[in-house]
């Protein structure tokens, strides 16, 4: 929901706030450009609040750095062997929604293949074999942690 779950914003007002730093991190992302402003973060954790963001590994990562004692990192990837095996499920998952380009499913392929890399970088590793489960386990970890 944009002005909740994002914020649209005009290519020069995100410009603007490249020019003086007011994001944590921001990058193209499959043909748009995204950000992760501080003012929101900084808001929300001043005032005891929680977020969860949905973020590439880049922002994970940016995130981790900036405020270690308040984030869980989670990397969740596809089932499989290896990682072309991980690669043809998530093209048939990304297919299946029927909502992106092949030429998006193939960058979103390439970015997997690059990220994966991270994943040891986050605390928690999930492996999205059953969207529910993974959920449920997803939510034990954040109360646990909250607690």
């Amino acid at each position: 929901v944009d002005g909740k779950d994002y914020i649209q914003m005009s290519n020069d007002k995100f410009e603007h706030f490249v020019k003086f730093g007011d994001f944590l991190e921001w990058e193209w992302v499959h043909g748009n450009k995204y950000g992760t402003l501080m003012g929101p973060l900084e808001d929300v954790l001043d005032a005891g609040g929680l977020m969860l963001l949905d973020i590439d590994v880049k922002g994970g990562l940016s995130l981790m750095d900036e405020f270690p004692d308040d984030t869980i990192g989670i990397f969740i990837e596809p089932p499989g062997d290896d990682i072309p095996e991980q690669l043809e499920i998530l093209e048939e998952r990304l297919s299946q929604r029927g909502d992106e380009s092949p030429k998006l499913i193939k960058n979103r392929l390439k970015r997997f293949a690059i990220e994966i890399e991270f994943k040891d970088n986050f605390k928690y590793q999930f492996i999205n074999e059953d969207l529910d489960e993974t959920v449920g386990e997803i939510e034990k970890i954040i109360q646990e942690n909250i607690k």
